[in-house]
């Protein structure tokens, strides 16, 4: 290319007009040169070079005395940028809050559920849900994850023990949310100190119009529908979670279909308490053939 580039300069005049050769096109002739004398094109690359001096030009207040100011400038902006490392509560320069951030509001409510702290982020709307058996099972998974209904489920449980029911497990699920509302409702007429207002509407029935999202921030993860994740690169829709199965705790691996929220409001004002649910579709791991089962529970 060295021997080469004059005589394609050349030829090039006999087309273009002498506007065309600015100093851009002169410079053809010394990249060679510089090319072998430099090596790879890193350790020649001005672009870095060029920003630090645009940087440190900025710096510049007495035009007079340059080599001062940038110095001060320089010194002031290392002290700042030393404190600024010590300093947790604000966004900075050198301290920045990560990008899947989410919140905690544990404290807020006398309820583990309601302290959720999801943050959402995309793909909300609201939908009615009509199949009653799907609604129950989300009632019922809240009460059985939720500490302070816990006490309560095993007074059911003494109940139907003394009532000699058959199939105990399955009748808990069944009947348990109707049992724990009556006997809320029942304390709170009597004035109990025991049941306050977040007890309350746990115990009163969610809204059958629930909100469903594409995708929100939980402990610093985000969590991606497989819809959603199907337009994307990135795949946030894999969620795992440990369970019980032949009397075993082990890990079941699936993915994440819906992101639901339930509102539990007692009265007509907007409370703010909810709960959020992922319907999951979990991989089948008993046998030899592993598959895709859709359990219809709520993860």
């Amino acid at each position: 290319m060295k021997k080469e580039i004059p005589v394609i300069l050349c030829k090039l005049e006999k087309i273009f007009p002498p506007a065309f050769f600015d100093v851009m096109v002169h410079l053809a002739v010394h990249l060679p040169e510089e090319a072998l004398l430099r090596g790879p094109i890193q350790y020649g690359w001005m672009y870095p070079v060029e920003r630090r001096l645009y940087t440190l030009k900025r710096y510049v207040r007495n035009r007079a005395r340059p080599e001062g100011s940038i110095a001060e400038a320089y010194i002031a902006d290392e002290c700042l940028i030393f404190c600024s490392k010590y300093m947790d509560d604000f966004e900075t320069i050198s301290y920045q809050k990560p990008r899947n951030v989410g919140y905690s509001d544990e404290e807020a409510y006398g309820v583990d559920v309601f302290g959720h702290g999801v943050n959402f982020t995309s793909g909300y709307e609201y939908q009615y849900v009509y199949d009653k058996k799907e609604f129950d099972q989300m009632m019922w998974y809240v009460l059985n994850n939720c500490g302070q209904a816990q006490k309560y489920i095993e007074m059911f449980r003494d109940e139907l023990k003394r009532k000699r029911v058959p199939n105990i497990d399955k009748d808990l699920q069944k009947e348990f949310q109707t049992w724990f509302k009556n006997y809320i409702m029942r304390l709170r007429d009597e004035h109990s100190k025991e049941i306050d207002e977040d007890l309350f509407s746990l115990a009163c029935e969610p809204d059958r119009r629930v909100g469903k999202y594409s995708s929100c921030i939980v402990n610093g993860i985000r969590y991606s529908t497989v819809d959603r994740d199907s337009n994307k690169r990135t795949q946030n829709s894999g969620v795992m979670a440990e369970g019980e199965h032949a009397s075993k705790v082990i890990d079941f691996y699936g993915t994440l279909k819906e992101i639901i929220q339930l509102d539990y409001n007692s009265n007509d004002n907007l409370d703010g308490r909810s709960v959020i649910l992922f319907k999951c579709d979990s991989f089948k791991l008993d046998g030899k053939k592993k598959e895709l089962k859709n359990d219809r529970f709520f993860k």
